[in-house]
């Protein structure tokens, strides 16, 4: 059951709880994050398996160890029972229950974040070009993350999500820290703030996009920083999630960025240290995570992986930026960019679960009023800003300087996100402004829990109206934005091409091993399908034949073959039935649609050998 995960995850809290090292409120996102690193470190040495296992039975003992020395301090019931561990571990039960059965329905979740983990399960290790992964310069974190607790407790597309839902609330978790139950409606509120920050400005509960697991470990970042006065040793506790945050993805290193500038500028604001200790920390702060990033591209490249032909030079684009020399094709960009900016909602509802990714033709399908638009936010976390400001007279400069630091963070980010329409993406993809809505959340999200946190007792020094402004912000939150409540009852769209292929899979995984080269003859047009037939067929790894059979003669068939082990016919015509049945033993002659044959190079030539669809013939390399 993937709930399990949050036993060895409460068990390094504890042990840092009995150090009196760290509050539960901000020990889960440390200890996921350290766990994180410690995978990445693991498997860019070769032992990823057996450092998953150990760090997953560690956590194990250092509960029992850690609970047993709050015992005998008398803590264990308050670090126990404290809002922010009660509230990982019921809302991990909830989601758990809700989706324990459910399926992939996305696109990217077929096409790289599902399918990764299928991979390194199967093979044990990070993802390399032996395999069906096609983004392979992605980074490795979550995928990390969901391999660990996937290959302790069990393998499922719910168990992934669960995994991935365990993250983000982590993340979210210093939203409570140092309040107790008797800031009963500070928690409930707090808590309601943060599903409603990922049902709305977020994929939902069920995803594994991690554009929010971005914006959410941000946001667990400042949180961190604003309820602390600043030490040297808070800031080295802080390199972990810094570091993930560079190794979710690529848009995570400016996020790492500002999150480390914040810790420095913060500390050297509140702190007298010598010259030497804040080089040494603003060296450590701002380039641990750009050596995490570089340390995942050499690691790729010394497998072979080399950069997609497609993924433009990211210096061309700057050079470009700064000499302000635009299209004229591309000139629609800046009047569309400011249209959506104003008037395109964010929130998540129906529309953006069926289309997936937003698309500028898409804006008219979006109709709901009430929801806000990226401006609409920005108007509304200044308000709450403001209400901060004039409500906490002795946390005036706090305020003020964290409100200018997250629109800051929040109007470079999207200056950038305006060049890369304008520059980076290809032309049709920037006109379009492809996906501009996750794009825009994931500096959002962070920019409203903020605005929110700093109305909480814990933030704010509770003040006369703390404990019924944060119900009342949450409510306003809900009234202005109303999540899509059904994603959370309702099951996704089901896909039944999959249940259709569901068979052919079992079969084919069955009979093959892990790495084995599957050549899959399919229809070019049949593009998500070959998504869902490589997530579906990993860890065997599949090519796909995408043009029409034409007239190949055996040559071009044996020349066509000769690299797979394995090949299977989704599409025949007579004609190329005949050659088929031509490579095949007459003794062993089957349906040739939908069989598995295995490939063979001998003296007589190439043969087809069909795997019987009932044997279980796993194959030894």
């Amino acid at each position: 059951m993937t709930t399990l995960i949050t036993l060895p995850v409460l068990g390094y809290v504890l042990l840092t709880a009995s150090n009196e090292s760290m509050s539960p409120g901000k020990a889960p996102l440390f200890v996921i994050a350290s766990l994180i690193c410690a995978l990445f470190v693991a498997g860019i040495s070769g032992f990823l398996k057996p450092a998953a296992i150990g760090l997953f039975w560690s956590g194990m003992l250092a509960g029992i160890y850690g609970g047993w020395r709050l015992q005998q301090g008398g803590r264990l019931r308050q670090v126990a029972l404290s809002p922010p561990l009660m509230v990982l571990v019921v809302l991990t039960f909830i989601h758990w229950f809700l989706f324990q059965n459910a399926e992939y329905f996305k696109w990217d979740e077929f096409s790289h974040w599902g399918l990764v983990v299928r991979d390194m399960l199967g093979h044990d290790t990070l993802y390399g070009p032996d395999s069906s992964v096609a983004f392979l310069n992605y980074p490795p974190a979550i995928p990390l993350w969901n391999y660990f607790v996937t290959l302790n407790l069990g393998y499922s597309e719910g168990a992934t999500y669960t995994a991935q839902f365990v993250v983000l609330i982590a993340a979210l978790l210093p939203l409570l820290d140092r309040l107790n139950w008797r800031d009963t409606p500070a928690v409930v509120a707090a808590t309601l703030t943060m599903l409603f920050l990922l049902s709305v400005l977020g994929h939902g509960w069920a995803s594994l996009y991690v554009d929010h697991v971005v914006a959410a470990l941000f946001l667990g970042v400042i949180l961190v920083q604003l309820n602390d006065e600043p030490s040297v040793r808070q800031t080295f506790l802080l390199l972990p999630p810094l570091v993930v945050l560079a190794l979710v993805k690529d848009v995570g290193i400016y996020f790492a960025a500002c999150g480390g500038l914040f810790v420095l500028v913060r500390f050297f604001c509140t702190r007298n240290i010598s010259a030497g200790l804040a080089i040494l920390l603003t060296i450590m702060t701002m380039a641990t995570p750009l050596l995490a990033s570089g340390l995942w591209s050499a690691r790729q490249t010394m497998v072979g992986v080399t950069e997609e032909a497609r993924k433009l030079d990211a210096a061309t684009g700057i050079q470009t930026t700064l000499g302000l020399d635009i299209d004229p094709a591309r000139e629609p960009v800046l009047s569309r960019f400011a249209e959506v900016l104003f008037a395109q909602q964010t929130g998540s509802d129906e529309m953006s679960i069926r289309y997936n990714e937003f698309s500028y033709p898409l804006t008219s399908e979006y109709s709901k009023s009430l929801q806000p638009s990226a401006v609409g936010w920005g108007l509304i976390a200044l308000l709450m800003f403001a209400g901060a400001f004039w409500l906490a007279p002795d946390k005036r400069r706090q305020v003020t300087a964290t409100a200018l630091f997250m629109f800051g963070t929040t109007l470079l980010y999207l200056g950038l996100l305006l060049c890369l329409y304008l520059f980076i993406f290809p032309e049709r993809a920037g006109l379009n402004l492809v996906s501009y809505v996750r794009y825009a959340n994931i500096v959002l999200l962070p920019l409203i829990g903020i605005a929110f946190a700093v109305h909480l007792p814990n933030f704010s020094g509770g003040h006369r109206a703390s404990h019924w402004i944060p119900p009342a912000l949450a409510t306003l939150l809900y009234v202005l934005s109303p999540p899509y409540l059904p994603a959370l009852y309702k099951k996704p769209w089901k896909q039944p091409f999959r249940h259709q292929f569901a068979p052919i899979a079992e079969y084919v995984l069955s009979n093959t091993a892990p790495g084995d080269k599957i050549l899959v003859d399919i229809a070019r047009e049949a593009q998500f399908y070959r998504m869902m037939i490589a997530h579906d067929l990993s860890p065997a790894v599949s090519h796909f034949n995408l043009e029409p059979p034409g007239d190949l003669t055996p040559d071009a068939l044996t020349e066509l073959l000769t690299p797979y082990r394995f090949v299977i016919f989704t599409r025949l015509d007579q004609p190329l039935a005949r050659l088929v049945i031509s490579f095949i033993p007459e003794a062993e002659m089957p349906d040739v649609l939908g069989t598995l044959f295995r490939i063979e190079l001998g003296a007589d030539g190439l043969q087809l050998h069909p795997i019987d669809p009932n044997s279980k013939q796993v194959t030894d390399d």
